[in-house]
C-alpha cells in the first residue's frame, strides 16, 4: 500500500455499491493519479464539501483502471456513486494504523523481555506489555545533541509500567495507555537524558 501527495482524480461513473473496479479520469495538473500498487482512496461528491463519502481499498491500478476494490472501509457504507464523483488520498484512521504498523515491523528495535531502550541500537522501539515493566534508557546521546526517541507499547495500560527517571507529562501525570491496542509516546531530551519530555503521540491505534 502506497501514499503519495496530491493524488486527486475524478471517477467514471456510475459505480455501483458492489463494484470490484472503478475508472478514473487522468488527474489534472498538479494532481496524479493513485499510486500502482494499490492503497487507500476516499470516495466524495465534492473534494471540498462533500455530503457523502465512502473509504475503499484497491489493490492496484492500470492505466485508468482501479482493481480489487474493497468497499466501505472504515466505518463507511458501500454505496452507489452517480454523477461528479473524486476520488482522493488522505491519511485515514485506518492508513496511519497501518503506516505505524509497518514503520515498528520494518524498523523498530524489538525488545521482547527486555525493558532496556539502548540507544546506541536505534531510537525506535516496540514492545507487548504482558506484565508489570520498568523501562531504563541507556547510551543517551550526550547533551550537546538532542536526543529523542518513539515507544510503541501494545497492550499498555493493561499492567502497570514504570517510567525511566527525568520523565515529565503533561500536568505531571503519566498517561492512562490502551488495554487492548497501541499506543505511540515520543520523548525528547536536551540534557543527555537527565529530563525527558513525554507524551502520547498518537492513541489506541489498533
Amino acid at each position: 500500500m502506497s501514499y503519495q501527495n496530491f493524488v486527486q482524480c475524478r471517477v467514471v461513473t456510475p459505480v455501483a455499491a458492489n463494484a470490484s473496479d472503478m475508472g478514473i479520469f487522468d488527474a489534472v495538473a498538479p494532481y496524479v493519479l493513485p499510486p500502482l500498487d494499490g492503497g487507500l482512496l476516499v470516495l466524495a461528491d465534492s473534494p471540498t464539501k462533500p455530503s457523502k463519502v465512502e473509504v475503499v481499498k484497491y489493490a492496484y491500478r492500470t492505466a485508468l483502471g482501479l482493481y480489487g476494490l474493497q468497499r466501505g472501509q472504515e466505518g463507511t457504507t458501500a454505496q452507489e456513486w452517480v454523477g461528479p464523483v473524486y476520488a482522493y488520498q488522505a491519511l485515514t484512521a485506518g492508513g496511519f494504523h497501518t503506516a505505524l504498523e509497518e514503520a515498528v515491523q520494518e524498523n523498530a528495535v524489538l525488545l521482547g523481555d527486555s525493558t532496556i531502550l539502548d540507544m546506541a541500537l536505534g531510537d525506535l522501539f516496540a514492545k507487548t506489555v504482558t506484565q508489570a515493566v520498568s523501562f531504563t534508557v541507556v547510551n543517551v546521546p550526550a547533551s550537546t545533541t538532542i536526543a529523542a526517541l518513539l515507544l510503541h507499547l501494545t497492550n499498555g495500560g493493561a499492567h502497570a509500567i514504570e517510567w525511566w527517571p527525568g520523565l515529565m507529562w503533561a500536568n505531571s501525570t503519566p498517561p492512562q495507555l490502551t488495554v487492548n491496542g497501541s499506543d505511540l509516546i515520543g520523548a525528547i531530551s536536551y540534557d543527555g537524558g537527565n529530563t525527558w519530555i513525554a507524551m502520547v503521540l498518537a492513541r489506541a491505534v489498533g
